[in-house]
C-alpha cells in the first residue's frame, strides 16, 4: 500500500471539501473561516477569532497564494513516501486527531507503521490542528516523548514560555 495518499495533486482539495477549494479561489477572511469550521476542527469553540484572523493572515494575500500553489504542485501528494518514512532514524511522535477531515486518522496508523519506532497517539475528538484543540495534552505528550528518548531532560524541567531570542 503506496503511501501517496488520497491527496494527490488537486484531489486533496477536493477530499477535503468544496468550502477549501472556495476559500483558497476566493481567498476571502469568510471563506477561510468557513472551511476552518468545517474540515479542521473537531470542537469549534477551539476556533476563536484571533485564530481566524491567524490564519487568514498567513493565507491572504500575493505570496500566501504563491506558496500554497508551490506546496500543492511540488509536495502534496506528488511522490509516494514509503522511502523516505522507513528511512527516518530518529525518534517520531505522531500526534493525530481522529475526527481529522483533512488528513484521516488511518493514515497516521499507515505512517506509524512505515517509521521505525514510531510512537502514535490518536487523540479523540479532535481534528486537524490537536496544538490548538488540545494544547496541554499534545504539550504533555510532546514532554514526556522527550523525556522518554532522553534521560537527562526530567517533566517540568521545560520552559513552555521560553522565546528565544532573535
Amino acid at each position: 500500500d503506496v503511501l501517496k495518499g488520497e491527496e494527490g495533486g488537486w484531489l486533496f482539495f477536493s477530499r477535503v471539501g468544496l468550502l477549501v477549494d472556495i476559500g483558497l479561489m476566493f481567498n476571502t477572511r469568510f471563506f477561510i473561516k468557513m472551511a476552518l469550521r468545517m474540515n479542521v476542527f473537531f470542537d469549534r469553540s477551539k476556533l476563536t477569532e484571533g485564530l481566524i484572523d491567524s490564519v487568514s493572515m498567513s493565507s491572504l494575500g500575493w505570496e500566501a497564494k504563491r506558496a500554497q500553489a508551490e506546496i500543492t504542485k511540488n509536495i502534496i501528494g506528488r511522490d509516494p513516501i514509503d522511502e523516505t518514512l522507513e528511512s527516518l532514524n530518529l525518534p517520531v511522535l505522531i500526534i493525530w486527531g481522529r475526527q481529522d477531515k483533512v488528513l484521516n486518522s488511518k493514515w497516521a496508523y499507515k505512517y506509524a507503521e512505515k517509521i521505525p519506532g514510531a510512537e502514535l497517539v490518536i487523540l479523540d475528538k479532535c481534528g486537524h490542528m490537536p496544538m490548538v484543540e488540545k494544547p496541554e495534552k499534545t504539550a504533555n505528550l510532546i514532554e514526556e516523548f522527550i523525556c522518554r528518548k532522553n534521560p537527562y531532560d526530567q517533566p517540568g524541567n521545560f520552559n513552555r514560555n521560553f522565546v528565544p531570542e532573535l
